[in-house]
């Protein structure tokens, strides 16, 4: 599983501060994550139109 695939699991049940997603990756059973590898891929998926523009503070699917 990807992080992208983590990540879009994580936010499937509605929008997430960026603390509470990170919190919800690394509590998925995989590897541990570190804040700037989160920033880092949950750019590249609003880049790529799979996350919404940051809205109120909460990361949310597009």
């Amino acid at each position: 599983m990807t992080l992208a695939d983590r990540i879009t699991a994580a936010l499937a049940g509605g929008p997430l501060t960026e603390a509470d997603l990170l919190a919800a990756v690394n509590a998925d059973g995989h590897k541990q994550i570190k804040r700037g590898s989160l920033r880092t891929r949950v750019s590249d998926l609003r880049r790529d139109g799979v996350i919404g523009p940051p809205s109120g503070g909460l990361v949310t699917l597009a």
